[in-house]
């Protein structure tokens, strides 16, 4: 039996691909994702010549796996290419199959290249049944790789929203605009206030893009739990399409962070957040959380101790507020 793999590349190494002008401006407008925008179309456009299709099987599993992509990226990137109607997607039964809208024949690329495209005239017309075995293989290649979906754990952000009821594709669309932060892996916030924001500005016709969502979350940056909370809330109760932190050098609990106390023989190695729950302080340590409805102020003047090893609370202290990935 022939290698179907080794018989189509062989067939792709004789045939070019075109990108139109006006499609490679229409990337270059997109700014960052224009390798993106380039990368996803041509791998498209790949799959389309190997299956002779101008509507190819790709599932978004399939692309990132041939990419070495994250599927939040491939989704995405197709989304831009959807939103400036290069792509279409078309189900047909369980299975979602690209539409290329700007595509060129065999025929077209030749005339394109002036004739310098050589062809084996000697070579047989392929049939029609042949065509649909190896689209039949390509689908059988993806389905291999679709057995064990990888199954992304969802984040205290998303769960929050859909705790509060937001529609799935609502919330689609936030976490794309969030992702769309260039430096947001550098932010550390509180994920459950911030959603709380994002739900308020929906139900009182708030609009907001990246560029709002990364004003907001600049504001939160390694502030406490508590101090995010107090503004975010205030701002919610009052109605107001923005919300204030005081300034961070009059803040009540920044200059703790970092610090270390020792209550009833326990250490409590390097503060790290501090929210509220009710009437008590939650205080986040690297080791340990402590509850108290003590006064911060009155805790670190009675227990604060210097715990010798530098080289351990050096390095928790990169993580102050426990960084994670918040979308």
């Amino acid at each position: 039996m022939p290698n179907i793999k080794n018989k189509k590349a062989e067939k792709m190494n004789d045939t070019p691909i075109i990108i139109n002008l006006n499609l490679i401006r229409k990337f270059q407008q997109q700014g960052k994702d224009f390798a993106n925008l380039l990368g996803l179309y041509t791998f498209y456009i790949t799959h389309a010549q190997l299956q002779k299709t101008n509507r190819p099987l790709a599932t978004d599993s399939f692309t990132a796996h041939g990419l070495n992509w994250g599927i939040d990226k491939v989704k995405r990137i197709k989304r831009i290419l959807k939103d400036l109607e290069v792509i279409g997607v078309v189900q047909v039964r369980k299975y979602y199959y690209v539409h290329l809208f700007f595509i060129y024949t065999k025929k077209k690329i030749g005339e394109v290249l002036g004739g310098m495209v050589e062809t084996n005239q000697d070579a047989p017309i392929e049939k029609e049944e042949e065509n649909k075995k190896d689209v039949k293989e390509e689908l059988k290649e993806q389905e291999v790789k679709e057995e064990k979906p990888t199954i992304r754990i969802k984040s205290l952000f998303e769960l929050t929203l859909i705790d509060e009821k937001i529609h799935p594709e609502r919330i689609k669309k936030i976490r794309g605009m969030a992702l769309d932060i260039k430096k947001l892996s550098s932010y550390t916030f509180d994920a459950k206030v911030f959603a709380k924001w994002c739900v308020y500005c929906d139900r009182n016709s708030i609009p907001y893009a990246t560029s709002n969502l990364e004003h907001w979350i600049k504001k939160l940056d390694k502030r406490t739990s508590v101090e995010q909370e107090e503004a975010v809330y205030k701002a919610i109760e009052k109605g107001w399409k923005d919300f204030y932190l005081e300034d961070i050098k009059y803040s009540r609990f920044h200059a703790y962070l970092g610090k270390d106390l020792k209550i009833d023989g326990k250490e409590c190695l390097v503060l790290q957040n501090v929210s509220k729950e009710k009437d008590k302080f939650i205080l986040k340590f690297s080791n340990i959380t402590v509850k108290t409805n003590e006064p911060i102020e009155t805790m670190f003047g009675r227990c604060e101790y210097y715990y010798d090893g530098k080289s351990i609370t050096a390095k928790v202290k990169k993580v102050l507020l426990g960084a994670v990935k918040k979308f």
